[in-house]
Formats: structure tokens, C-alpha cells, sequence
């Protein structure tokens, strides 16, 4: 719980924006959001549960604790750097995203949906274990 206290959270905030930030470019026209509609089966982008905003807010928190998750482990690896965020991000995404999301491939069958979601979380998470590996206290 100590390492919860030792966290740089401008660091996290931050990162959790920058995710948030490249979430909307990876899932927008200019790089894979057509290509994500198609892959889904969805006609666009918009929630059929809620508004685009409560989507963005709930996205937005999102980011925001994915962020303070890499924050915490790279805290108690007791290591700081750019390296040693990275590293933790790529474990993070290769143990526990790519397994997490490997339903969409396997069961539903849609291996393009698979690897471009995988492909933000992995990306994202790499940037995010760099700026706060190399912005500690």
C-alpha cells in the first residue's frame, strides 16, 4: 500500500492522457478506425448503450487507472528508467493483454479486431511505462 503513496500521480495523469490521446488517433479516420468498424461489425463508433460522452468520460477513466496500474508496478519493481518502464509494459501487455484479448481471435473469430486492439494496448502501455519510468519523484 506504501508504494500507492510514492507514485508520481502528474506523471500518471500525464500518461493516462496520452493513452487517452492515442486511443483517438488509433481508433479515428487516420489510422485504424474504419478498419475497426469493419473488423467489429458495429456501423461506427458510437455506443449502443450510451452517449458519445459518457463513452469518452468512461474511456477517459480508463486510461487514467491503466496508467496508475503501470505506475504501481514499475513502483514496487523498486527499479526506475525508461527501460525498466518499458519492460514492464511489454510483460504487462504480452502476460496479460494479448492473453485477455485473445477471445476475439479464437472465439469470435475476428483476428483483424484482435490485433488492432492489441496493438493500442501494447503501444499504449510501451508509452505510458516509458514517461512514467523516466518521471519518477
Amino acid at each position: 500500500m506504501i508504494a500507492f503513496f510514492q507514485i508520481n500521480y502528474v506523471a500518471v495523469f500525464v500518461a493516462g492522457l496520452i493513452y487517452y490521446g492515442l486511443g483517438a488517433l488509433w481508433y479515428g479516420k487516420a489510422l485504424f478506425g474504419d478498419a475497426w468498424i469493419k473488423a467489429s461489425g458495429m456501423t461506427s463508433m458510437a455506443s449502443p448503450n450510451m452517449s458519445m460522452t459518457g463513452s469518452m468520460i468512461w474511456l477517459l477513466i480508463s486510461s487514467l487507472l491503466t496508467s496508475l496500474g503501470i505506475a504501481y508496478v514499475i513502483k514496487i519493481s523498486g527499479k526506475i528508467g525508461i527501460a525498466n518502464g518499458i519492460e514492464k509494459a511489454i510483460v504487462i501487455a504480452l502476460l496479460f493483454g494479448a492473453t485477455i484479448q485473445l477471445p476475439i481471435w479464437v472465439i469470435m473469430g475476428k483476428g483483424t479486431l484482435y490485433l488492432i486492439d492489441f496493438g493500442y494496448l501494447a503501444t499504449g502501455l510501451i508509452i505510458m511505462g516509458a514517461i512514467i519510468g523516466a518521471w519518477q519523484k
